[in-house]
């Protein structure tokens, strides 16, 4: 580990689950230049929004050991503002955001900012009271926006 970051290590779950505008990648497929369980194989010369992407994973250290998106097969992110948790979940295993102690830590969380799982099939709202099952409209009217990349850059610039 360098500083206050974690290292990915051997999670590439992220080259999955998120979709790349510049590389016209679609969410929860590979990317063609990940060496899965390795790394990005252009790294160095990697899209913008990969760059500006903020896994909570190497950010936030007081995340427990066992949330290490590889193992948990869930990648959380916050938003700009840190109000929101998206969390992405590998479509593979749609249901391991429902693991115990899993769902016991998103919906602690819950009590500081609003969580939304989306696990390639659907989207919950995650609250203090438990998970929610809900749909794009209501993201919509409550202002929530699931990571794209180019929809963050727009919030930073605000």
């Amino acid at each position: 580990m360098s500083g206050n970051v974690r290292e990915c290590g051997e999670c590439t779950l992220c080259c999955k689950l998120l979709g790349v505008d510049e590389l016209r990648k679609p969410v929860n497929k590979w990317c063609p230049h990940c060496d899965v369980g390795k790394g990005c194989l252009i790294y160095e010369d990697r899209p913008q929004s990969c760059r500006d992407f903020m896994c909570l994973w190497k950010f936030k250290k007081s995340l427990p050991v066992w949330m290490f998106p590889a193992h948990s097969k869930c990648v959380l992110y916050p938003n700009v503002l840190g109000t929101q948790l998206g969390v992405l979940v590998d479509p593979g295993r749609p249901d391991a955001w429902r693991e115990p102690r899993v769902l016991r830590l998103l919906t602690h969380m819950s009590n500081n900012m609003s969580i939304i799982v989306s696990n390639g099939h659907s989207l919950w709202a995650v609250e203090p009271s438990g998970p929610r099952l809900i749909d794009n409209d209501e993201l919509e009217m409550r202002g929530i926006k699931l990571y794209r990349p180019t929809m963050e850059k727009e919030e930073r610039r605000r």
